[in-house]
């Protein structure tokens, strides 16, 4: 048996045979005791394999009855076909990845730098490399050519509008290469290989736990910058009123309060006075939600409960934030699997594939039960 020497160790390993379809979904797994004493290694090292495995969504808990494995990987027929090709299909991955943002920029998405850095570690520790590529706005062509000047024969694109998603994915492929695009079937239908994060899955969980919390006045705070109808934000907007119709409530378009940007929200404070509980497109709009609610004399959650989206490092929240986690570790495995297949020449997942990942809802103190009669 293989001596895990760390977490890290237990972790992909528990991984691995997640991905592999070695622990089907709804699978318990050992307890931690058992599984420290059978790698050899401490019980605290083994919890915080178990910790990081749940945290990154490929386990949860049941309580006295130990952990299981999440079946969202195992949902869909071509995530689970992906999955069964890593072993046979393993090879060194050469990969061009594409991004928007110069290294060290303060700005970016931060799933977007998480999943860089995972997938920068994971392909070097198997042999391989990375060729970073940045797409400058109007600039497809200049793109283009710099990757067919490396030996890549896979990109993954975490950049561009849906018409340069289109445009790359069909040069790549007139040159003989493969895209993969992350979240691009929100914009390019069934254009590309996309690995996408069911954001209308979370913000409709969120809905619909704070309904049964007691909440039946909730309003969703997003953004959509010179209403250019981001279809991001769509997906979330629709996530949101389906949770609230799917506990019987109706929803109003007077419900939902759009933004330029984060920290252009204050005209929406006196309009949240009558509401429960708001929902957030992201962590950044419900930090100054939070911050022009207590401005106004109202205590979050005790007045009004609050939530987010992105799971932002907690040194750069101010509150404890009921939010929503981005799998990247998930992303990237859907990603190499992804990989693997394509350049094995294998047609089993028919020509596009459309790799759905669902995120985890992260409860915090920023929301609260309250009774159905407020």
């Amino acid at each position: 048996m293989y001596q895990a020497t760390g977490y890290i160790d237990i972790y992909n390993i528990c991984r691995d045979r997640i991905l592999k379809g070695e622990l089907p979904s709804g699978d318990r797994l050992p307890s931690i005791r058992e599984y420290a004493k059978s790698c050899n290694v401490s019980t605290l090292t083994a919890q915080r394999a178990f910790a990081k495995l749940q945290q990154d969504g490929y386990i949860r808990s049941n309580g006295r009855h130990g952990c299981v494995v999440v079946n969202d990987w195992q949902d869909s027929s071509r995530m689970s076909q992906v999955a069964k090709g890593i072993e046979r299909n393993k090879q060194v991955l050469n990969v061009g990845l594409i991004v928007g943002w110069n290294e060290g920029d303060n700005y970016t998405f931060p799933p977007l730098v998480s999943i860089e850095r995972i997938l920068t570690s994971r392909i070097y520790d198997n042999g391989g490399s990375i060729s970073r590529l940045i797409l400058q706005s109007g600039k497809v062509e200049e793109l283009i050519q710099a990757a067919l000047k490396t030996s890549c024969k896979v990109f993954f694109l975490l950049a561009g509008n849906p018409l340069e998603i289109k445009n790359i994915n069909f040069r790549l492929e007139q040159e003989g290469l493969h895209c993969i695009a992350f979240n691009g079937s929100m914009v390019c239908g069934n254009e590309c290989d996309t690995i996408c994060v069911d954001d209308g899955w979370a913000f409709k969980e969120m809905s619909k736990r704070l309904f049964k919390m007691g909440h039946r006045k909730i309003a969703l705070v997003g953004l959509d910058p010179g209403g250019r109808g981001y279809g991001w934000m769509a997906q979330r907007i629709k996530g949101w009123k389906d949770g609230i119709n799917e506990m019987g409530a109706k929803t109003s378009s007077k419900n939902i309060y759009l933004f330029d940007d984060c920290s252009d929200v204050k005209d929406a404070i006196k309009k949240l006075r009558g509401y429960t509980a708001v929902v957030c497109a992201n962590d950044l709009l419900a930090e100054n939600v939070i911050s022009d609610l207590r401005s106004a004399g109202m205590d979050v959650p005790r007045d009004i409960s609050v939530t987010g989206y992105d799971n932002l490092p907690r040194e750069s929240v101010q509150n404890e934030l009921t939010t929503v986690l981005v799998p990247e570790e998930k992303i990237v495995s859907s990603f190499i699997s992804l990989a693997q297949t394509r350049i094995s020449g294998s047609t089993e997942i028919g020509e596009r594939a459309i790799l759905m990942v669902r995120p985890i809802v992260i409860p915090r103190s920023s929301w609260r039960s309250i009774s159905s009669e407020k």
